[in-house]
Protein backbone atom coordinates (compact mmCIF):
# COMPACT_ATOMS: atom_id res chain seq x y z
CA UNK A 1 0.00 0.00 0.00
CA UNK A 2 1.31 3.67 -1.21
CA UNK A 3 2.67 5.56 1.95
CA UNK A 4 1.56 9.04 2.34
CA UNK A 5 4.83 10.30 0.96
CA UNK A 6 4.24 8.15 -1.53
CA UNK A 7 0.72 9.90 -2.83
CA UNK A 8 1.63 13.59 -2.05
CA UNK A 9 4.63 13.20 -4.54
CA UNK A 10 2.10 10.97 -7.18
CA UNK A 11 -0.27 14.26 -6.63
CA UNK A 12 2.53 16.72 -6.89
CA UNK A 13 3.75 15.29 -10.19
CA UNK A 14 0.72 15.41 -11.45
CA UNK A 15 0.17 18.68 -10.75
CA UNK A 16 3.32 19.70 -12.67
CA UNK A 17 1.82 17.84 -15.65
CA UNK A 18 -1.02 19.39 -16.11
CA UNK A 19 0.14 22.47 -15.90
CA UNK A 20 2.61 21.64 -18.68
CA UNK A 21 -0.11 20.40 -20.94
CA UNK A 22 -2.61 22.96 -20.26
CA UNK A 23 0.41 25.59 -21.08
CA UNK A 24 0.92 23.67 -24.19
CA UNK A 25 -2.92 23.46 -24.95
CA UNK A 26 -2.63 27.53 -24.60
CA UNK A 27 0.71 27.57 -26.79
CA UNK A 28 -1.11 25.27 -29.94
CA UNK A 29 -4.35 27.47 -29.91
CA UNK A 30 -2.51 30.74 -30.26
CA UNK A 31 -0.01 29.22 -33.00
CA UNK A 32 -3.06 27.67 -34.79
CA UNK A 33 -5.20 31.33 -35.31
CA UNK A 34 -2.25 32.03 -36.85
CA UNK A 35 -1.75 29.22 -38.95
CA UNK A 36 -5.72 29.76 -40.25
CA UNK A 37 -4.75 33.56 -40.74
CA UNK A 38 -1.99 33.00 -42.95
CA UNK A 39 -4.03 29.84 -44.61
CA UNK A 40 -7.37 32.48 -45.41
CA UNK A 41 -4.72 34.95 -46.37
CA UNK A 42 -3.58 32.94 -49.24
CA UNK A 43 -6.31 31.72 -50.59
CA UNK A 44 -7.53 34.65 -52.69
CA UNK A 45 -3.92 34.52 -54.20
CA UNK A 46 -4.44 30.78 -54.86
CA UNK A 47 -8.27 30.74 -56.35
CA UNK A 48 -6.77 33.59 -59.10
CA UNK A 49 -4.03 31.70 -59.85
CA UNK A 50 -6.54 28.68 -60.10
CA UNK A 51 -8.44 30.81 -62.60
CA UNK A 52 -6.11 32.44 -64.71
CA UNK A 53 -4.35 28.18 -65.08
CA UNK A 54 -7.95 27.48 -66.35
CA UNK A 55 -8.28 30.27 -68.97
CA UNK A 56 -4.95 29.39 -70.09
CA UNK A 57 -5.04 25.38 -70.74
CA UNK A 58 -8.58 26.38 -72.13
CA UNK A 59 -7.06 28.97 -74.37
CA UNK A 60 -3.94 26.24 -75.18
CA UNK A 61 -5.94 23.23 -75.43
CA UNK A 62 -7.81 24.84 -78.60
CA UNK A 63 -4.38 25.11 -80.39
CA UNK A 64 -3.85 21.63 -82.16
CA UNK A 65 -0.41 23.30 -83.02
CA UNK A 66 0.89 23.83 -79.64
CA UNK A 67 1.98 21.24 -77.48
CA UNK A 68 1.44 20.48 -73.40
CA UNK A 69 3.49 21.95 -70.74
CA UNK A 70 5.47 19.11 -69.22
CA UNK A 71 3.66 19.35 -65.88
CA UNK A 72 0.59 19.31 -67.81
CA UNK A 73 1.90 15.95 -69.57
CA UNK A 74 0.01 12.69 -68.76
CA UNK A 75 2.43 9.03 -69.41
CA UNK A 76 2.00 5.28 -67.97
CA UNK A 77 3.07 5.33 -64.48
CA UNK A 78 5.56 3.26 -63.54
CA UNK A 79 7.01 4.97 -60.80
CA UNK A 80 5.52 7.69 -58.47
CA UNK A 81 6.78 9.34 -54.82
CA UNK A 82 4.43 10.21 -52.49
CA UNK A 83 5.55 13.80 -50.06
CA UNK A 84 3.83 12.87 -46.69
CA UNK A 85 3.01 15.47 -44.47
CA UNK A 86 3.96 14.50 -40.80
CA UNK A 87 5.04 16.61 -37.96
CA UNK A 88 8.13 17.81 -35.88
CA UNK A 89 6.93 17.45 -32.55
CA UNK A 90 4.77 14.61 -30.92
CA UNK A 91 2.22 14.92 -28.67
CA UNK A 92 -0.38 14.99 -31.28
CA UNK A 93 -2.70 12.03 -31.30
CA UNK A 94 -3.39 9.86 -33.98
CA UNK A 95 -2.33 12.63 -36.68
CA UNK A 96 0.98 10.43 -37.40
CA UNK A 97 -0.27 7.43 -36.71
CA UNK A 98 -3.08 7.75 -39.60
CA UNK A 99 -0.31 9.04 -41.87
CA UNK A 100 1.86 6.18 -41.35
CA UNK A 101 -0.79 3.88 -42.22
CA UNK A 102 -2.20 5.41 -45.38
CA UNK A 103 1.16 5.62 -46.89
CA UNK A 104 1.45 1.87 -45.98
CA UNK A 105 -1.84 1.46 -47.38
CA UNK A 106 -0.77 3.40 -50.98
CA UNK A 107 2.90 1.14 -50.71
CA UNK A 108 0.70 -1.93 -50.75
CA UNK A 109 -1.89 -0.45 -53.85
CA UNK A 110 0.98 0.65 -55.64
CA UNK A 111 2.61 -3.38 -55.28
CA UNK A 112 -0.61 -4.28 -55.67
CA UNK A 113 -0.15 -2.66 -59.84
CA UNK A 114 3.35 -3.73 -60.45
CA UNK A 115 4.28 -0.23 -59.57
CA UNK A 116 7.57 1.73 -57.81
CA UNK A 117 6.67 3.62 -54.81
CA UNK A 118 9.02 5.92 -53.21
CA UNK A 119 8.45 7.92 -50.06
CA UNK A 120 9.45 11.75 -49.11
CA UNK A 121 8.47 12.62 -45.72
CA UNK A 122 8.25 16.22 -44.21
CA UNK A 123 8.37 16.60 -40.58
CA UNK A 124 10.84 14.85 -38.38
CA UNK A 125 8.19 12.27 -37.05
CA UNK A 126 7.24 10.47 -40.60
CA UNK A 127 11.17 8.75 -40.47
CA UNK A 128 10.61 7.52 -36.86
CA UNK A 129 7.48 5.93 -37.73
CA UNK A 130 8.61 4.38 -40.61
CA UNK A 131 12.35 4.07 -39.95
CA UNK A 132 10.98 -0.36 -39.81
CA UNK A 133 8.22 -0.64 -42.50
CA UNK A 134 8.50 -1.93 -45.78
CA UNK A 135 9.12 1.77 -47.82
CA UNK A 136 11.89 3.61 -48.86
CA UNK A 137 12.73 6.88 -48.31
CA UNK A 138 14.67 9.22 -50.59
CA UNK A 139 14.20 12.65 -48.96
CA UNK A 140 13.31 14.19 -45.79
CA UNK A 141 12.52 17.84 -45.08
CA UNK A 142 11.98 19.19 -41.51
CA UNK A 143 12.35 22.35 -38.87
CA UNK A 144 9.96 24.16 -41.54
CA UNK A 145 8.54 25.82 -38.54
CA UNK A 146 5.17 27.16 -37.68
CA UNK A 147 4.99 30.59 -39.97
CA UNK A 148 6.42 29.81 -43.22
CA UNK A 149 6.68 31.57 -46.46
CA UNK A 150 6.99 30.49 -49.62
CA UNK A 151 10.68 30.49 -49.45
CA UNK A 152 10.69 27.85 -46.63
CA UNK A 153 8.56 25.64 -49.13
CA UNK A 154 10.39 26.33 -52.31
CA UNK A 155 12.87 23.18 -51.54
CA UNK A 156 9.79 20.59 -51.63
CA UNK A 157 8.31 22.67 -54.61
CA UNK A 158 11.87 22.04 -56.29
CA UNK A 159 11.85 18.91 -55.92
CA UNK A 160 8.69 17.76 -57.36
CA UNK A 161 9.13 19.87 -60.10
CA UNK A 162 12.32 18.43 -61.07
CA UNK A 163 12.00 14.63 -60.14
CA UNK A 164 9.01 15.11 -62.49
CA UNK A 165 10.39 16.99 -65.46
CA UNK A 166 13.41 14.23 -65.44
CA UNK A 167 11.73 11.56 -65.53
CA UNK A 168 12.50 10.10 -62.22
CA UNK A 169 8.67 9.76 -61.20
CA UNK A 170 5.77 9.36 -63.28
CA UNK A 171 3.53 10.48 -61.12
CA UNK A 172 4.16 13.14 -57.91
CA UNK A 173 1.16 12.50 -54.59
CA UNK A 174 1.11 14.29 -52.02
CA UNK A 175 -0.50 12.67 -48.47
CA UNK A 176 -1.29 15.63 -45.80
CA UNK A 177 -3.92 15.83 -42.69
CA UNK A 178 -6.60 17.32 -44.29
CA UNK A 179 -8.38 20.34 -41.24
CA UNK A 180 -12.16 19.70 -40.80
CA UNK A 181 -12.60 20.14 -37.12
CA UNK A 182 -10.38 20.57 -34.10
CA UNK A 183 -11.49 16.84 -33.45
CA UNK A 184 -11.08 15.72 -36.81
CA UNK A 185 -8.26 15.50 -39.30
CA UNK A 186 -8.32 13.51 -42.18
CA UNK A 187 -5.22 11.84 -43.94
CA UNK A 188 -6.00 13.17 -47.57
CA UNK A 189 -3.85 12.05 -50.73
CA UNK A 190 -4.14 13.57 -54.14
CA UNK A 191 -2.20 13.59 -57.04
CA UNK A 192 0.41 16.95 -57.51
CA UNK A 193 1.78 16.23 -60.46
CA UNK A 194 0.97 15.77 -64.15
CA UNK A 195 -1.23 18.80 -62.78
CA UNK A 196 -5.13 18.96 -63.87
CA UNK A 197 -6.05 22.38 -64.41
CA UNK A 198 -9.24 23.39 -63.46
CA UNK A 199 -12.06 23.19 -66.09
CA UNK A 200 -12.79 27.50 -66.60
CA UNK A 201 -16.23 26.54 -66.66
CA UNK A 202 -16.33 25.25 -62.74
CA UNK A 203 -14.40 27.90 -61.87
CA UNK A 204 -16.78 30.27 -62.46
CA UNK A 205 -19.98 28.10 -61.12
CA UNK A 206 -20.38 29.90 -57.81
CA UNK A 207 -20.26 33.88 -59.29
CA UNK A 208 -22.54 36.25 -60.47
CA UNK A 209 -23.56 36.68 -64.48
CA UNK A 210 -21.68 40.09 -64.50
CA UNK A 211 -18.69 37.82 -63.57
CA UNK A 212 -19.52 34.42 -65.70
CA UNK A 213 -19.10 37.39 -68.56
CA UNK A 214 -16.38 38.85 -68.04
CA UNK A 215 -14.72 35.33 -67.88
CA UNK A 216 -16.04 35.02 -71.14
CA UNK A 217 -14.29 37.59 -72.64
CA UNK A 218 -11.22 35.59 -74.80
CA UNK A 219 -8.02 37.21 -73.03
CA UNK A 220 -4.66 38.29 -75.23
CA UNK A 221 -1.55 37.03 -73.31
CA UNK A 222 1.88 38.73 -73.73
CA UNK A 223 4.04 37.73 -74.65
CA UNK A 224 2.37 34.90 -75.35
CA UNK A 225 -0.07 32.06 -73.61
CA UNK A 226 2.41 28.97 -73.94
CA UNK A 227 5.04 31.09 -71.96
CA UNK A 228 3.01 32.63 -69.82
CA UNK A 229 2.00 28.93 -69.08
CA UNK A 230 5.25 27.94 -68.56
CA UNK A 231 6.07 30.82 -66.00
CA UNK A 232 2.73 30.21 -63.88
CA UNK A 233 2.91 26.45 -63.80
CA UNK A 234 5.95 26.58 -61.42
CA UNK A 235 4.42 29.36 -59.36
CA UNK A 236 1.12 27.47 -59.10
CA UNK A 237 2.84 24.16 -57.72
CA UNK A 238 4.88 26.81 -54.92
CA UNK A 239 0.98 27.72 -54.14
CA UNK A 240 -0.31 24.28 -53.47
CA UNK A 241 2.71 22.90 -51.99
CA UNK A 242 2.75 26.24 -49.26
CA UNK A 243 -1.08 25.60 -48.86
CA UNK A 244 -0.66 22.19 -47.87
CA UNK A 245 1.72 22.79 -45.59
CA UNK A 246 -0.63 25.64 -43.52
CA UNK A 247 -3.44 22.87 -43.90
CA UNK A 248 -1.16 20.19 -42.44
CA UNK A 249 0.39 22.78 -39.43
CA UNK A 250 -3.68 24.04 -38.61
CA UNK A 251 -4.06 19.96 -38.33
CA UNK A 252 -1.10 19.50 -36.18
CA UNK A 253 -1.72 22.05 -33.92
CA UNK A 254 -5.64 21.82 -33.72
CA UNK A 255 -4.92 17.70 -32.49
CA UNK A 256 -2.38 18.75 -30.04
CA UNK A 257 -4.83 21.01 -28.35
CA UNK A 258 -6.93 18.31 -27.99
CA UNK A 259 -4.88 15.55 -26.73
CA UNK A 260 -3.35 18.35 -24.23
CA UNK A 261 -6.76 19.30 -23.47
CA UNK A 262 -7.60 15.79 -23.00
CA UNK A 263 -4.33 14.92 -21.05
CA UNK A 264 -5.51 18.01 -18.71
CA UNK A 265 -8.76 16.76 -18.03
CA UNK A 266 -7.16 13.18 -16.68
CA UNK A 267 -4.99 14.61 -14.69
CA UNK A 268 -7.35 16.34 -12.99
CA UNK A 269 -9.16 13.80 -12.54
CA UNK A 270 -6.76 11.76 -11.68
CA UNK A 271 -6.08 13.93 -8.95
CA UNK A 272 -9.15 14.41 -7.45
CA UNK A 273 -9.18 10.56 -7.13
CA UNK A 274 -5.41 10.88 -5.62
CA UNK A 275 -6.59 13.73 -3.20
CA UNK A 276 -9.65 11.18 -1.73
CA UNK A 277 -7.04 8.56 -1.22
CA UNK A 278 -4.37 10.45 0.46
CA UNK A 279 -7.47 12.23 2.49
CA UNK A 280 -8.76 8.66 3.32
CA UNK A 281 -5.20 6.90 4.17
CA UNK A 282 -4.67 10.16 6.88
CA UNK A 283 -7.92 9.39 8.57
CA UNK A 284 -6.60 6.17 8.12
CA UNK A 285 -3.73 6.72 9.84
CA UNK A 286 -5.12 9.58 12.22
CA UNK A 287 -7.48 6.69 13.87
CA UNK A 288 -4.13 4.47 14.26
CA UNK A 289 -2.17 6.48 16.16
CA UNK A 290 -5.53 7.32 18.52
CA UNK A 291 -5.74 3.45 18.61
CA UNK A 292 -2.49 3.24 20.00
CA UNK A 293 -2.83 5.87 22.53
CA UNK A 294 -6.09 4.76 23.46
CA UNK A 295 -4.58 1.71 23.93
CA UNK A 296 -1.28 2.43 25.56
CA UNK A 297 -3.04 4.54 28.19
CA UNK A 298 -5.79 1.09 29.02
CA UNK A 299 -2.64 -0.92 29.89
CA UNK A 300 -1.08 1.60 31.80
Amino acid sequence: MATLRDIRRRIRSIGNTSQITRAMELVAASRMRRAQQQLAATRPYAEKIRELLAGLTGQIGGDEDSAPHPLLEQRPIQRSVVIVFTTDRGLCGALNSNLVRRTLQLAQEAQAQGRELDIVTIGRKGPQRLRNEPVQIVSQFHDIGYQPTLDDTADIARFAIESYLDRTYDEVRFLYPRFVSMLRQDPTDYTLLPIAPPPAETAAADDGAAERSRRDIALIYEPSAPEVLAQLLPRYVGVVVYETILESLASELGARMVAMRNATDNATELLRDLQLTYNKARQAAITREMIDVTSGMLTA
